[in-house]
């Protein structure tokens, strides 16, 4: 087991060979995909499939709404514990396992 450093693995940075192999095989069939989603888009006879093709096309091309949250509470600071109140942990050398 390695001390503290990697010691096998991919380089950082490379990609799973898999990956760009999966990759690869969809950029083949890119173009006809969009045309397909095009032709949903405009000729469906059901509405929901209509916009579903619509947000197909538009997610990669303009990327999805930012969705944001307002918080309207604030909440109290937990108490901090001492030495002996903390409650132990998975990474604590106290903790004994069940």
């Amino acid at each position: 087991m390695a001390k503290g450093f990697k010691t096998g693995g991919r380089a950082a940075g490379t990609p799973n060979r898999l990956t760009a192999d999966v990759r690869a095989l969809a950029n083949e069939y890119a173009a006809e995909a969009l045309t397909v989603l095009v032709d949903l888009m405009r000729h469906a006879e059901n509405e929901a499939k209509r916009l579903a093709a619509s947000r197909e096309l538009l997610d990669p091309a303009v990327g999805r709404p930012v969705q944001r949250a307002e918080v309207s509470e604030r909440l109290k600071p937990a108490p901090r514990l001492q030495g002996h109140e903390r409650r132990r942990t998975v990474g604590d050398p106290l903790c004994k396992p069940y």
